[in-house]
């Protein structure tokens, strides 16, 4: 179970592979599908999933909230609807709302007691403490997304 410096320094690094791999892309780029099934995702549209995350950690923790209204089916029209949403904005503006909700989702975990970070969600098989919801959603989501990009489009991230 990560602790919450290890959860805060993981949202930090997946936002660092998103300033890495994003801004430098071209138009041509952003419009290049990444994943291969049909109606795959662009990187344009990958960089608006990832700007998903905050609400997506919020989703585990609504009333009701389970296995049957997180994954599967409901996981693949949840962030379809997401990305339909966001993708539809200038990418200088879809950029900076994914870090703003990368800071909300710091801040939110920076005002979390162990307690809560320790509560047990719906994960998997089974389930899996917030705080490791939030590490894998809020940071190490980013940093897989952004090097699948950088790894279709054959680009160096920036250091």
């Amino acid at each position: 179970m990560p602790t919450k410096q290890e959860v805060l320094d993981m949202i930090r690094d997946g936002q660092e592979e998103v300033r890495k791999t994003f801004p430098t892309l071209s138009e041509e780029q952003l419009r290049t599908q990444i994943h291969e099934e049909e109606n795959g995702w662009t990187a344009k549209q990958i960089l608006a999933h990832l700007a998903t995350n905050y609400d997506r950690v919020q989703s585990f923790l609504q009333p009701g909230a389970s296995h049957e209204t997180l994954f599967g089916d409901a996981l693949v029209g949840w962030n379809q609807v997401g990305v339909d949403r966001l993708s539809v904005m200038p990418f200088p503006e879809l950029l900076a709302e994914c870090g703003r909700v990368h800071q909300d989702l710091a801040r939110m975990v920076e005002g979390m007691s162990e307690d809560e970070l320790n509560r047990e969600m719906p994960w998997g098989q089974g389930t899996a403490p917030l705080s490791d919801v939030i590490f894998r959603v809020g940071g190490r989501h980013c940093v897989g997304h952004s090097q699948t990009v950088a790894n279709a489009l054959g680009i160096a991230q920036q250091t």
